[in-house]
Parts: structure tokens; C-alpha cells; sequence
């Protein structure tokens, strides 16, 4: 069982030390473009929703508008490519999501601090309670101060349950101002 464990950890970091090699191969280290190639190229899955999407479309299709004169280039952008929006649909959907939530991606290929996405910021955020964060220079980029909260991160101010009497009153005022 540890034989198993070895190799399947082992192929991983290697995969792992190959890849960032490549990516600074590229000379993509700490840019923008890091994550974009990995996110597009590295992803099989979207390779297997197209193939089982594009499997069920009619070779009928492609037969009368080749007869019809119609070009390989067109054959795919008039009609394949059409017919082939809820794949396109569903892998941008997985894809958002996959993106949104990865952390090693971004902390790995982007440590810059300009480059921070919102799931490090995040983090990041989270392992320092003071919300200091600082860059090499000693300036501080943020200031989190727990009394300058923003209202969309509380919803019981929203909705007015749960909240302190002053953030129903707040509500409550808000809605005679409005309604005057």
C-alpha cells in the first residue's frame, strides 16, 4: 500500500516541478498569463464533455452543407459550433467555479501582490486578524477595521433579523426616507 502511495505522490510533485518549469520556461512567472495557460490546457474533463457532445451531433449535418458548398471553416463556425453551446455553457460554468475556488494555483504562480485574487486575498485576510497586510516595503495595502464592516457580508442588517436595534431602526429610517 505504501508502494501505491510513493508512486502516486511522487508522479503529482513531479508533475508539479515539470509544470512550473515549463510555466517559467514561458517566462509567465508572476503574470496574468500563468493561470490562464494552466486553466485551459491542464483541464480534461471540458476535452470530455466536447467529444461526448460533439459524439451525438448527426454526421448528416456535416454531409449536406459540405454538399451545399459550404467550407470546413464554415461547416464549424455556421453550424458545430451553434449546436454546441450548452457544452460551451457547462464548461464555462465548472470552469468559473474551479477558478473562484482555487487557492494553489494563484499562491504558486502569482505571489505578487497585484496579482492577489479574492480566494488568497482572502485567506490571507483570514490568517492575519490584525488585516495588516503588508508588502516587502513595510506599507500596508489594507486596513481591515471591524467597525467599518461592509453590509453585504452581514445579511441580518439586511433583512433586519437577528441584528442590533440601531441597525432596525437604521432600515426602518432608510425606508421613510425613501418613501417621503
Amino acid at each position: 500500500m505504501s508502494l501505491i502511495f510513493n508512486v502516486m505522490f511522487g508522479t503529482i510533485t513531479a508533475f508539479i516541478i515539470e509544470r512550473f518549469q515549463i510555466i517559467q520556461g514561458l517566462h509567465l512567472y508572476n503574470t496574468i498569463g500563468a493561470p490562464i495557460v494552466i486553466y485551459v490546457a491542464s483541464d480534461l474533463m471540458q476535452l470530455y464533455i466536447y467529444r461526448q457532445f460533439i459524439s451525438g451531433i448527426s454526421v448528416a449535418l456535416d454531409e449536406a452543407a459540405l454538399l451545399d458548398g459550404c467550407s470546413y471553416f464554415g461547416l464549424f463556425v455556421k453550424i458545430i459550433f451553434p449546436l454546441l453551446a450548452p457544452a460551451t455553457a457547462t464548461v464555462c460554468i465548472i470552469k468559473a467555479i474551479n477558478i473562484i475556488n482555487d487557492m494553489y494555483i494563484p499562491y504558486l504562480y502569482m505571489p505578487k501582490n497585484k496579482l492577489r485574487t479574492l480566494t488568497t486575498f482572502l485567506i490571507e485576510l483570514r490568517q492575519c486578524p490584525a488585516g495588516l497586510l503588508a508588502d516587502s516595503g513595510g506599507r500596508h495595502h489594507y486596513h481591515y477595521d471591524p467597525h467599518h464592516r461592509p453590509l453585504c457580508l452581514f445579511p441580518e442588517v439586511h433583512s433586519g433579523r437577528g441584528g442590533s436595534r440601531s441597525s432596525k431602526g437604521i432600515i426602518q429610517k432608510k425606508r421613510l426616507h425613501f418613501q417621503a
